[in-house]
């Protein structure tokens, strides 16, 4: 998996920039653009990546070993990921 800070790097190469800085204020910007758009529209689209939902998990009973019983998780907000067909066949 690749950290904050290998990305960063990598981005700096790529786009040519001279300082970590500089590179860290892109990644920062397009991180806040796609919280920003969660928020008020509850989904964005990254072309040829696939779409990233805000939406309710269901409610759930599960077992935990350690304490030897079973535990109510209730209902709650997360997110979901659906990968574009074409972003899913660059991978295989």
């Amino acid at each position: 998996m690749e950290r904050k800070k290998e990305l960063i790097t990598k981005i700096q190469k790529k786009l040519g920039l001279k300082s970590y800085k500089e590179a860290k204020n892109v990644f920062d910007t397009v991180n806040e653009v796609y919280e920003e758009a969660l928020r008020e529209k509850g989904s964005v689209k990254i072309y040829n990546i696939g779409i990233i939902k805000k939406g309710l998990k269901k409610e759930r009973n599960i077992k935990v070993p350690k304490i030897k019983g079973i535990v109510h998780v209730p209902t709650r907000l997360g997110l979901f990921f659906k990968a574009d067909k074409k972003f899913e066949e660059s991978l295989n």
